[in-house]
């Protein structure tokens, strides 16, 4: 688990990822701060578009390149205000919020639901408390390969809400209409599995 950041004298936070780095941990609480404190123009939850444009800024200037390590604590700063934004002053979670950030594209949106899928389906305990080590490495593979991508854009876009999805799922846990969603499309796959074995086992017996 990992450990409560100090905000201010008399609040503590838990933050989203296990974090290791003090220089990290710093510009997280910082965040925390400054979204707490009303340091930005609106309440709640802040738009997806905050995250997805920060993160792409720090691939297009080819900060995960080795070159620009001095940079990257900063993501902390972000995740921060993120975090901020779902919380009340005095740091608990808002009641009417109900995601991490206001989904407004179709593929991040699907790439958010993806994340929360396999936060609370198939991540390990260890898997569900990611590092900051661990989120900078996802993101250094993303900027390794994301010219290759035919569409960038919505490629990154999906690579990003599935890690805000999967943050998300040590605020908000899962919702029925999510476990009937999932269960609906796991049996789905389980019925087309056992179509196509029935269906090689009959090529087989006219063989």
């Amino acid at each position: 688990m990992p450990t409560p950041l100090p905000v201010t004298e008399t609040l503590q936070i838990t933050p989203l990822l296990d974090i290791q780095s003090a220089s990290f941990a710093t510009c997280y609480a910082q965040g925390l701060y400054w979204s707490l404190a009303g340091e930005r123009e609106m309440n709640g939850p802040l738009p997806e578009s905050y995250v997805v444009e920060h993160l792409e800024m720090y691939i297009t200037r080819a900060y995960f390149d080795g070159t620009h390590e001095h940079c990257l604590p900063f993501l902390g700063f972000y995740l921060g205000m993120v975090h901020g934004g779902v919380l009340t002053d005095r740091g608990q979670l808002r009641p009417d919020v109900t995601t991490l950030v206001v989904l407004q594209q179709r593929q991040t949106t699907r790439g958010y639901r993806a994340g929360r899928e396999w936060y609370f389906y198939e991540a390990s305990q260890r898997e569900r408390w990611q590092t900051e080590s661990d989120l900078i490495e996802r993101l250094r593979e993303v900027a390794r390969e994301h010219l290759h991508f035919r569409d960038q854009q919505a490629t990154l876009r999906y690579a990003f809400g599935c890690i805000l999805g999967e943050l998300s799922g040590h605020l908000f846990p899962k919702t029925a209409q999510e476990t009937h969603a999932w269960e609906a499309a796991w049996q789905q796959v389980r019925q087309a599995y056992a179509q196509e074995q029935a269906q090689r086992g009959q090529q087989v017996g006219r063989a």
